[in-house]
């Protein structure tokens, strides 16, 4: 993998972070996926953290961070690998869907 060195404006470069962190990506995933669109490039992928993922050993967070890619993505990786989305352990989806019952009981 090579790297790449740009200059731009501090201006860009600031609104460049903003956007990626409310995406939950880099400037870097951004600047990578935008090339392999515009040059009709297929990027490599690392499959391993997305099976971790789906098999519940990674959370999401560890997920995107390994991929260096927003939760949109990691979904659509997902699905495109045939994976799964991961259950929850039994000790954090129990008390979930306690309270799921429960707030459905006050509704009526």
């Amino acid at each position: 993998m090579q790297n790449l060195t740009l200059s731009i404006e501090d201006s860009l470069f600031h609104a460049a972070q903003v956007y990626a962190e409310q995406r939950g990506t880099t400037i870097t995933q951004i600047t990578r996926t935008y090339l392999a669109q515009l040059t009709g490039v297929k990027q490599s992928e690392n499959i391993e953290p997305l099976v971790r993922f789906s098999k519940g050993e990674m959370n999401r967070f560890q997920a995107m961070k390994a991929l260096d890619i927003d939760y949109s993505t990691l979904l659509d990786r997902l699905g495109q690998q045939k994976l799964s989305l991961p259950t929850l352990p039994s000790e954090e989806l129990e008390p979930m869907v306690d309270s799921f019952v429960r707030l459905m009981k006050e509704e009526r």
